[in-house]
């Protein structure tokens, strides 16, 4: 087994604010666990899950998971692959009117919930179905919030039979159980179901097969892999990046905020070689070059030389100046943006498109075959017109 370094997060230290009560603030470096301490922790997850005496978990059972990607939602996630379960990592964007009909569908058994996440996950509960447990992970009992929301969810699902605990208790016990079965593969056998964001309809789940799971593993990169993981893991990219990673025995280290105000700190901190991009990301490169341009104008540098200094700045202190490989996917965006983001991270930025039902379909321009079989281009007047026709 491998004993580099797999994850990291960042790391944080516990005060204590103005009114006494203990807080949490982020520290400038990255706590990090190696594939050693990421594979024991898996299988004690496993024997827990699969030997706990009032929920033992069996293959094809559902585990839904909710919470920001981390080192712990990675974990429950791998222990799912290895006992045969099928994840289903839930949107944490989607409103609750979402949320109870994918849980009613899917029925799980287990939800792995972030404790950040843990009053939206109870409220799916109390109006969905009755999991037999909740596993809570990211809890730091030292933090009073924290504690006091655990201890209302256990209050409230109490009426419901659902038996409440930490990550760190389900460990714990299950480093004393036996080792939980090894399953024979099954490239056939359900492994995930992604559900769609919904934005033109209530989302459906996309059936990920362990074949369509295990493609990113089994054809792992020789680059040095080095990842900032920023998109959810409920999205197929974020998922598809987690697991190149990983499979080319890289790091992969979590952006500690979801709304992103630290990703560009973050980004200094861990210096990627591969960098996975969303428009949305690329707007934010764009924004901080303009801005890095404009103070240098303000401090009297010419329009190149304010340029150059930008560039070079941006490339040097922020993106760590070495990376090898970068894409972007999800929607289109200006050939003017592709070629500044290309210039800030030198190299060149590959364009992908694809969708939770199909994953990638194009590359750079490229159909792919597989997984597409056959396309038509249809002009917008014709498709207009049939749109007009079926409604």
């Amino acid at each position: 087994m491998r004993t580099g370094r797999a994850l990291g997060e960042r790391a944080r230290s516990e005060t204590t604010d103005a009114a006494g009560r203990a807080t949490s603030e982020l520290l400038p470096h990255f706590n990090t666990i190696s594939y050693r301490e990421l594979g024991e922790r898996i299988e004690a997850l496993a024997a827990d899950l699969y030997g706990h005496p009032e929920a033992g978990l069996v293959a094809g059972d559902f585990v839904a998971i909710l919470g920001f990607p981390g080192i712990d939602y990675t974990l429950v996630d791998l222990t799912c692959a290895r006992l045969g379960a099928v994840v289903v990592p839930l949107p944490t964007t989607a409103p609750l009117t979402q949320l109870v009909p994918i849980a009613t569908e899917v029925q799980p058994r287990v939800m792995a919930v972030a404790s950040g996440n843990l009053e939206l996950a109870v409220d799916v509960v109390l109006a969905g179905p009755t999991p037999e447990r909740m596993v809570v992970f990211d809890y730091r009992a030292g933090l009073e919030n924290e504690r006091e929301r655990y201890e209302r969810a256990v209050a409230r699902l109490a009426d419901r039979g659902v038996r409440v605990e930490t990550l760190e208790t389900a460990l714990e016990r299950g480093r004393g159980y036996g080792e939980a079965p090894v399953l024979a593969g099954d490239a056939d056998r359900l492994a995930a179901l992604l559900y769609t964001s919904g934005s033109t309809e209530l989302p459906k789940g996309a059936m990920y097969t362990e074949r369509m799971t295990t493609g990113y593993w089994v054809s792992a990169s020789t680059l040095p892999m080095i990842s900032l993981m920023f998109l959810p893991l409920s999205h197929y990219g974020g998922r598809a990046a987690l697991s190149t990673t990983l499979a080319g025995g890289g790091v992969a280290y979590f952006t500690a905020s979801a709304d992103m105000s630290t990703f560009f700190e973050d980004l200094a901190l861990v210096r990627p070689t591969l960098f996975t991009l969303v428009p949305r990301l690329c707007d934010m490169v764009g924004q901080r070059f303009h801005g890095e341009v404009g103070r240098r104008l303000a401090e009297g540098a010419d329009q190149s030389a304010a340029e150059a200094g930008a560039r070079e700045f941006m490339q040097q202190s922020l993106f760590g100046n070495r990376c090898i490989a970068a894409a972007c996917g999800s929607a289109p965006q200006s050939a003017e943006l592709t070629a500044l983001v290309e210039s800030v991270l030198d190299t060149h930025l590959i364009v992908a498109y694809g969708a939770t039902e199909t994953g990638g379909v194009m590359v750079d321009w490229r159909v792919q075959r597989p997984p597409v079989t056959d396309y038509e281009l249809i002009d917008v007047a014709d498709f207009l017109s049939q749109v007009s026709a079926v409604s």
